[in-house]
C-alpha cells in the first residue's frame, strides 16, 4: 500500500463517505507539512469578478454530451495542521474545450453557455469549501499543450497562495511546462473521491505557512 510523503497532505474519507480534511495534514506530516508550491496566475484571472460569483461555476440546465460535471473539494491548513478559517478561495478554469470566458481569450465567445469560468468561497470551521463546476479541457498555449488544470488563489489572514491544480487521470500533465516547473508537483495533484454517479469528485489540500 502506498504511504504518503512525510510532508504531503491528503484527505481521508469518513465513515459516512464524506471527506474529513480537518486533521489530515497533521496525520500525514512528520513535523511540519510542506507549503504548497506556487505557480503563475495566468492571463485569464478575472480582474472584474461578477458580483454574484459563488461556488457554482456551472449554471446551465443540463450538461451537453461530452461534458462532465466536477465537484472540487478544497481544504486549507497551516504547516502545523491548523485549519485556515474564513480564507477566500478563488477558482477559475477553462471549459471542456479549453476555452476561458474571459475577454482576453481569443475564443471566449465560443465558451460553453452557462459556464461562468470563475467562482469563490470562504473556508468553513474545518478549513474546507467545495465547488460545483465542469471538467476542464486541455488547450494549446505558448510553450506547448496545457494539461487540464484549475487555477487557484487562496487568501488567508497572513498568506496568499496562487497556484494551479492538476487532474489525477491526465497523463498530459507530465508534458505540461508549469507542472514540471513546480518544486513539488505531487502537491498540486488532486485526489479522486469515489462516487456512484457520473460526477467527477476531486479533493485537494493546500498548506499555507501561517494561514
Amino acid at each position: 500500500m502506498r504511504q504518503p510523503h512525510a510532508d504531503s497532505a491528503e484527505c481521508a474519507p469518513t465513515a459516512a463517505g464524506d471527506t474529513d480534511c480537518s486533521a489530515t495534514v497533521v496525520r500525514a506530516a512528520a513535523g511540519l507539512a510542506r507549503t504548497t508550491p506556487a505557480l503563475i496566475l495566468g492571463p485569464f484571472y478575472p480582474l472584474q469578478c461578477a458580483a454574484d460569483a459563488d461556488t457554482q461555476l456551472w449554471r446551465g440546465e443540463c450538461l451537453p454530451d461530452g461534458v462532465s460535471a466536477l465537484q472540487f473539494q478544497v481544504h486549507v491548513a497551516t504547516r502545523e495542521g491548523r485549519p485556515v478559517v474564513d480564507a477566500c478561495v478563488e477558482l477559475w478554469h477553462a471549459d471542456h474545450a479549453g476555452r476561458y470566458p474571459h475577454p482576453s481569450c481569443c475564443d471566449a465567445d465560443a465558451a460553453l453557455p452557462g459556464f461562468t469560468g470563475y467562482g469563490k468561497a470562504r473556508t468553513d470551521a474545518n478549513g474546507g469549501c467545495a465547488f460545483d463546476t465542469l471538467v476542464p479541457g486541455s488547450y494549446r498555449a505558448e510553450g506547448g499543450l496545457r494539461a487540464r488544470h484549475l487555477h487557484m488563489q487562496i487568501s488567508g489572514r497572513f498568506d496568499r497562495l496562487v497556484t494551479q491544480v492538476f487532474l489525477p487521470d491526465d497523463a498530459l500533465r507530465h508534458e505540461d511546462r508549469w507542472y514540471r516547473a513546480a518544486a513539488r508537483p505531487d502537491l498540486l495533484l488532486a485526489g479522486a473521491v469515489p462516487g456512484t454517479d457520473s460526477v467527477l469528485r476531486l479533493r485537494w489540500a493546500a498548506v499555507l505557512t501561517c494561514g
